[in-house]
């Protein structure tokens, strides 16, 4: 997703992104030479363990500022 950054606002504008199972969704607004974003992260991974070798499932659930 790109956006010109002359068109981002002082307002908040919400957005959601989901791509291969993975959702990314929460706000971005301009803040004087920045554009602040707030969001989400939210998954499922099937993984294997190294010691048993035994496959088990990660959520992934992580909030995210930049």
């Amino acid at each position: 997703m790109r956006v010109d950054f002359r068109k981002v606002t002082n307002k908040a504008k919400d957005f959601k992104i989901e791509k291969d199972n993975i959702l990314f969704s929460g706000e971005f607004k301009k803040d004087k030479e920045f554009v602040d974003i707030n969001g989400k992260i939210i998954n499922s991974l099937s993984v294997c363990c190294d010691r048993c070798g035994k496959e088990f499932i990660i959520k992934l659930d992580e909030e995210i500022s930049i």
